[in-house]
């Protein structure tokens, strides 16, 4: 099973459609976005242009109110506030923006140590924590967890990028946009 990553894309529609046309073109189903879309109407496109399930939490430039209000509207998006977690394909995965809420997820557990939604997994260990924020690529493994960024998809200070996860083997893959 795959499933796509991405962060920071702010607003950058040309982007996204390529994001977009690449998801379509390699059936994938799942995306996950770390976070900083920027504007909420970014959101609506995101959904109106992608067919499978988007998992999404805030990014440090979200206007939290209105982002709450219009992925309500949408059926194929669902927001997590600051951070998530999802199963898929066997894999406990944990998602946010913020690097250092990162590192406290593999340190303190589901939810830095509250009830999961993703039950099953002693120690509360996460398969796989991605994040973004710092808009610099990242693959690492550190015991049984491995620690994704997948870059910029917007493309601000670094050239535009995503992941794709191969859950099963936990293979990553990172994606340039090209225009």
């Amino acid at each position: 099973m795959f499933v796509a990553v991405m962060s920071d894309l702010h607003d950058n529609v040309a982007n996204w459609q390529l994001i977009a046309k690449f998801l379509a073109e390699e059936n994938i189903q799942t995306l996950i976005n770390c976070g900083d879309t920027a504007a909420p109407a970014m959101l609506q496109e995101m959904s109106r242009a992608f067919a499978g399930q988007i998992h999404t939490v805030f990014g440090n430039v979200a206007d939290r109110e209105l982002e709450t209000t219009v992925v309500a509207a949408l059926a194929n998006v669902t927001h997590y506030g600051e951070h998530g977690e999802v199963m898929m394909a066997d894999k406990k995965i944990f998602f946010t923006h913020q690097p250092k809420h990162a590192e406290a997820a593999a340190a303190l557990g589901p939810l830095f140590g509250g009830a999961s939604p993703v039950a099953g997994r002693a120690g509360g260990a996460y398969d796989l924590i991605c994040h973004g924020h710092t808009h610099l690529k990242r693959w690492e493994k550190r015991g049984r967890t491995y620690f994704l960024n997948p870059g910029t998809a917007g493309g601000m200070f670094q050239y535009p990028s995503f992941a794709v996860v191969e859950l099963v083997n936990m293979t990553c893959s990172f994606q340039d946009v090209r225009l």
